[in-house]
């Protein structure tokens, strides 16, 4: 709902400038009976600064963030990871630790992470990672597509395109084939 009402704010403030210039202009039109070039030059001139002012500021928060939005988002991989992953040789991560690693990183990632990143998480625990049992990896399709889904978004959030990169084929960095086939999932060429 927020951001549709940007949408409108953003539409409207456009509206309104658009108006205002172009009466501005109108006038000088009117006024001189010829065209102001020396006034219409700089009119664009300061219009493509403050759009790339503000593209510049847009990128300047980005990469203001990014350091700690990289930080945050390898603790929610490694958590998620130790709560559905189990690394052969590795003794599994207690009940205990994971509760405390989620206390730790949900404060974080509803600060720094994205909306979809945040819409993930919140799915992702929703489907039991909370509850007495560990979930195993052949817990369900619809909870491996999360996964995917969730480390799609992060990559997203951190800046890459992810043209190239599917759920799935992101999924098969770390599930086997044969995993991914029993669950009749196929992966998907962007």
């Amino acid at each position: 709902m927020a951001a549709s009402n940007r949408i409108w704010q953003n539409i409207g403030i456009c509206v309104l400038a658009v108006t205002v210039i172009g009466s501005i202009v109108r006038a000088l039109f009117i006024g001189l009976n010829q065209a102001p070039w020396a006034f219409i030059t700089v009119l664009a001139a300061l219009l493509g600064t403050l759009i790339t002012v503000a593209a510049n500021l847009r990128i300047q928060n980005r990469n203001a963030q990014a350091p700690m939005k990289a930080e945050i988002y390898d603790k929610l991989i490694k958590y998620i990871f130790d709560a559905t992953l189990p690394t052969p040789g590795r003794e599994l991560v207690s009940k205990e630790s994971l509760a405390n690693t989620q206390a730790e990183i949900t404060p974080e990632l509803i600060l720094w992470g994205s909306d979809d990143v945040l819409k993930l998480f919140m799915e992702f625990r929703q489907a039991g990672f909370t509850q007495t049992e560990r979930p195993k990896i052949k817990a369900s399709e619809d909870l491996i597509l999360l996964l995917g889904q969730i480390l799609v978004a992060i990559r997203k959030d951190l800046g890459y395109e992810n043209q190239k990169i599917s759920e799935l084929s992101i999924l098969r960095t770390f599930i086997s084939d044969s995993t991914l086939s029993a669950y009749k999932l196929t992966v998907r060429s962007k």
